[in-house]
């Protein structure tokens, strides 16, 4: 073998090398990227359950939040404090349930979000205030209530059968 041909495998091996190489990042570039993506869901979720929690242990500060114009999360059939305090407490929970969706594996909490939506009131508030979460947990949480009709389960009983 001449020194040419050497020279012809090296720049080949050398642009094999390059273009895994671009692979690579890009692959770890993504990854990253959705990495970032999920820290900023799970900060996001944080930090409402860090603002939302004052409205649901103060009824004196749910009563100013109402007074100030804050828009209602549903009715309930409470008065509007206490509603606003169910209702504060919801959206804690779909946005701890909205950052799980993002970081755990797809089906991870169905079951949950079957009982949540199966329960008429919470459902009611699901249809309300949907348009507080990102697409794709909406679009899930669509394909769950689709499956979904209000139960006469007794709210007390966590454990019963939701089919």
């Amino acid at each position: 073998m001449n020194w040419e041909a050497l020279g012809a495998l090296a720049e080949l091996a050398g642009a094999i090398a390059v273009i895994a190489t671009l692979i690579y990042l890009a692959v770890q570039v993504r990854y990253a990227k959705r990495q970032v993506e999920i820290n900023g869901v799970y900060s996001r979720g944080q930090t409402s359950v860090a603002i939302l929690a004052p409205l649901v242990n103060d009824p004196e500060f749910a009563a100013l939040v109402l007074k100030a114009g804050h828009p209602r999360f549903g009715d309930f059939g409470l008065d509007p404090v206490d509603a606003q305090r169910i209702g504060a407490w919801l959206h804690m929970w779909m946005q701890v349930e909205q950052a799980n969706h993002h970081m755990l594996p797809e089906g991870t909490h169905d079951e949950l979000l079957r009982f949540f939506l199966s329960i008429p009131s919470y459902a009611e508030f699901w249809e309300k205030n949907k348009n507080a979460y990102d697409r794709d947990f909406v679009a899930r949480m669509e394909r769950i209530q689709a499956k979904v009709l209000p139960t006469g389960v007794n709210p007390d009983d966590l454990y019963a059968r939701l089919d």
